[in-house]
């Protein structure tokens, strides 16, 4: 229990500490770097999560849909690196975190549980 307190007190502090000196009333601007990033990863994201349709017997492909537009995942991704900016994150940790959230994105990225 006294742990949990603890981190309760630690959390609490960094919250404090974050807000006490405010957050940027704006995010940055993405580089042209960041946005062929972002265009290439989103693309690539969303063909992933598409679905195929498959003969319910013999599990042929009956139907590949088109994937969604990678527009609203790539503007989740693009605030995400602006929360990572905005936290005081360096940039190439806000590059290796904003990879990571991608990668969750995907159905078979997360572990199934037992």
């Amino acid at each position: 229990m006294a742990v949990i307190v603890e981190v309760r007190a630690e959390l609490s502090a960094a919250v404090a500490g974050l807000f006490r000196n405010g957050l940027p009333a704006k995010a940055p601007e993405l580089t042209t770097t960041d946005r062929q990033r972002l265009t290439a990863v989103t693309t690539l994201a969303v063909r992933g999560r598409s679905a195929v349709e498959r003969d319910g017997y013999s599990r042929e492909v009956e139907l590949i849909p088109d994937s969604e537009s990678p527009a609203r995942l790539g503007k989740v991704l693009a605030r995400t690196l602006a929360g990572l900016h905005a936290i005081g994150a360096d940039h190439a940790n806000r590059m290796a975190d904003r990879h990571e959230v991608r990668a969750r994105q995907h159905p078979r990225a997360t572990p199934r549980r037992r």
